[in-house]
């Protein structure tokens, strides 16, 4: 029996396990290529989510706003990923105008990221699913009259956020399996 609302404790998982899936997914393409561009931008990625989610945890108002934003943010960079896997093609040439190098770079990059388009095109739409699904709980009632008051009634959801939880984690499982390995 908790006194907070589930979504509290569902979102502080998420949170978790994105932290550990980022750093996971960072630590892998600097380990492919080598570049510490990407290594500083996973870590402070990392620090923005940690200090977020500990202004969460301490029930700060501004927290909410955060994580939101951080969440749409989120969604939008996979919306826009997902399109320039679909449109690979025109993608490449659209990158490789604007940064100047040669197109086939991209088609020599790409599979070093996703297995090939149709797998990460299926990953980042279940990563896109759960980041507005974490938006949905982050907009829910019951979390932000939790913040206000800073109290909650008793309540056993035990089950609901275990069974949450367990379907989150086999599909950051599954998406490891299609885009890193």
């Amino acid at each position: 029996m908790d006194r907070m609302p589930k979504e509290f404790k569902i979102i502080v998982y998420f949170v978790i396990l994105d932290i550990v899936f980022l750093s996971l997914f960072v630590f892998k393409l600097f380990d492919r290529f080598h570049n510490l561009l990407i290594l500083f931008s996973g870590i402070s990625i990392g620090l923005l989510f940690t200090v977020t989610l500990v202004f969460f945890l301490i029930k700060k108002n501004f927290s909410l706003i955060l994580f939101l934003v951080i969440y749409v943010l989120k969604s939008l960079t996979l919306i826009i990923l997902i399109f320039g896997l679909m449109f690979f093609k025109q993608a490449a040439q659209i990158l490789a105008n604007v940064i100047n190098v040669d197109k086939f770079n991209f088609y020599l990059l790409m599979p070093m990221i996703f297995k090939s388009k149709l797998y990460g095109v299926i990953g980042l739409f279940v990563l896109l699913f759960w980041s507005i699904f974490t938006i949905f709980l982050l907009t829910r009632k019951e979390l932000t009259n939790f913040f206000v008051t800073k109290e909650h009634p008793l309540v056993n959801t035990q089950r609901y956020t275990v069974s949450l939880l367990l379907i989150y984690v086999i599909s950051l499982f599954a998406i490891s399996f299609i885009m890193l390995f």
